[in-house]
């Protein structure tokens, strides 16, 4: 998964496109905003916006919405 995750990070570029690749959906606007700013947090520790987006990407790849099919 880790391996998985930095792979997307390294390829998208958006909070936006990151939800549809992954999720095929648009993310609801309070889940962007939460997302966008995890994404500033991240690359501030990280000093890397593609390992601040691999671990947006390892989140959302572990949400059950990902995992299990309803």
């Amino acid at each position: 998964m880790v391996d998985q995750a930095r792979a997307l990070g390294s390829e998208i570029g958006t909070v936006d496109e990151m939800w549809e690749r992954v999720l095929d959906r648009k993310p609801a606007e309070t889940e962007r905003a939460a997302a966008v700013k995890f994404v500033e947090k991240q690359t501030a520790l990280g000093g890397s916006k593609s390992a601040a987006m691999a671990e947006l990407a390892r989140a959302l790849l572990n949400l059950n919405e990902f995992l299990y099919v309803d």
